[in-house]
């Protein structure tokens, strides 16, 4: 991101998008995109309090069609719900996919108690509660950074929205060490630090303030429109 593009949030768009390039994009990516909620939140075909994820919505007007949109979803069980939608808006997807830091497959542990909230639970973690722990599946993965750096530049205006059941403390460590998270110009995170589910995870309890810290810099800049802890 731009130091020129370090500004107040209802400007920031309109600031970003006049001084970059007439070649550049604009960009929605979906990391965790479920069963397809906050996608059609950015879509506006859904209102925000009916999504599972009801903090994530643009806080500005915008015209969805003109972006490129991207979704991630490792858990196959929502691919009919998200090939729907891919019909109909016609995003980029990566079903069967985890955002990961490399590209070796990973195993998944499969929440199938949650239906109301669409399997939310899934993760690469089998410490979680009502997770079935003892038969994983394996599922392709793809190393985040590396993607982030061959789909987008400086000049674009990216938002990132992430959801992934802690597997976002390896993703976004790698970010910073590879130095693609300034990439992103506005950042949704929900973290999953519980003492239970994170106890074995080194990176849990620094990640919020290492992406908080990098985010402030004056030549980074990402705007966190939100972050959770739970």
């Amino acid at each position: 991101m731009s130091a020129l593009c370090y500004s107040v949030l209802t400007v920031a768009v309109q600031q970003c998008t006049e001084y970059k390039s007439a070649k550049s994009s604009t960009v929605y990516i979906d990391v965790g995109a479920n069963r397809g909620d906050t996608l059609q939140v950015f879509y506006n075909t859904l209102s925000a309090d009916l999504s599972n994820n009801p903090y994530v919505e643009l806080p500005y007007d915008y015209e969805p069609s003109k972006w490129k949109v991207f979704a991630f979803e490792a858990d196959e069980i929502h691919s009919d719900e998200l090939h729907q939608l891919q019909k109909k808006f016609h995003f980029k997807l990566y079903s069967g996919t985890a955002a990961w830091v490399d590209d070796l497959g990973v195993m998944l542990y499969l929440d199938r108690s949650a239906k109301t909230n669409g399997y939310w639970g899934t993760s690469i973690s089998g410490t979680k509660r009502n997770l079935n722990d003892t038969h994983p599946v394996k599922v392709q993965s793809l190393d985040f950074s590396a993607w982030l750096r061959e789909h987008v530049t400086n000049d674009d205006f990216v938002v990132l929205k992430m959801n992934i059941e802690g597997a976002e403390f390896a993703v976004l460590d790698k970010m910073l060490r590879d130095e693609t998270f300034c990439l992103i110009d506005q950042l949704f995170i929900f973290y999953h630090v519980n003492a239970a589910f994170q106890k074995k995870n080194p990176l849990a309890n620094d990640m919020p303030g290492r992406v908080t810290r990098k985010a402030r810099e004056p030549f980074c800049g990402v705007q966190i429109l939100f972050q959770s802890e739970h």
